[in-house]
């Protein structure tokens, strides 16, 4: 029996073989109680995480939205346990699936705007991970200086002008209230224009950097806030019309992602790749 996780910033999913997805709220879940709880609870032969954080060789070194740091969560499974375990950050475990259904994308890049704002790259089949795993983090890399602080310690981090997190703070920030993350509703309050445009810069800003530096032939964008926003879309692609990589080179495909279980689905394969 596999046991399968997606470790998300506001939801921990996890199912057993094909047995439905059960959803809890992360701030409930205790990781390693309740890996343990499992393992003495069902005849578990191998499990597979997917992380909203850091992670290096089956070690989570922090995350932005969980508070977990420095875990060897793979070597105390598996000698206490005798369990294979294996680990990746969620992007790059949704990419891994993504990229399963495009096998001949030269340059994949897959972005999630969910709670937080996260990307991977896959190259020829293969994720670019870079000397430390810590390949396609941009959400954190600089973009406008906010009265907020990331969970990584910078208050100018794309992820505060371009995320679910992002959305709840400027709202709170601006005394709105904010039911849903559609921004048609957000623009339309007082004060909600400027988290708009706040928001659509910083997408912009993010789409024109990865297509500079990596020159991606496919875009893949998911998490609750593009799938709340479809329109983003042709946001994106009238960004590109009015960049002056048009007369370079051919348009990407940017795409809405199909799948809501990337994540988790990109964790099972990290098994079958593990087997090989």
């Amino acid at each position: 029996m596999i046991l399968a996780i997606d470790y998300g910033g506001s939801n921990f999913r996890f199912q057993l073989d094909r047995h439905p997805i059960v959803a809890l709220e992360t701030q409930s879940v205790d990781l390693m109680l309740f890996l343990e709880e499992m393992i003495a609870q069902y005849p578990i032969e191998s499990i597979a995480i997917s992380f909203a954080g850091q992670v290096r060789n089956g070690v989570i070194l922090s995350a932005p939205n969980i508070a977990l740091h420095n875990l060897p969560i793979q070597k105390i499974i598996e000698e206490r346990y005798a369990t294979p375990l294996v680990i990746d950050n969620d992007l790059k475990c949704a990419a891994l699936y993504e990229a399963s259904f495009d096998p001949h994308a030269n340059t994949l890049a897959v972005l999630y705007i969910g709670t937080g704002f996260g990307g991977a790259l896959v190259h020829q089949g293969k994720i670019i991970g870079g000397a430390n795993n810590f390949a396609g983090e941009i959400g954190h890399t600089p973009f406008r200086a906010t009265p907020f602080v990331c969970g990584c310690g910078r208050n100018d981090c794309l992820e505060l002008s371009l995320s679910g997190k992002a959305l709840e703070l400027w709202s709170e920030h601006y005394g709105l209230e904010l039911e849903e993350f559609r921004l048609e509703d957000i623009k339309s309050k007082p004060k909600g224009d400027t988290i708009h445009r706040n928001f659509l810069d910083a997408l912009e800003h993010s789409f024109l950097t990865l297509l500079s530096l990596f020159d991606p032939d496919r875009f893949i964008y998911g998490g609750s806030v593009m799938q709340n926003n479809p329109h983003l879309i042709g946001f994106l692609k009238e960004c590109y019309e009015q960049s002056p990589f048009r007369r370079v080179r051919k348009a990407p495909k940017i795409e809405l992602s199909i799948s809501k279980e990337g994540c988790l689905e990109g964790a099972k394969l990290l098994l079958k790749q593990e087997k090989k």
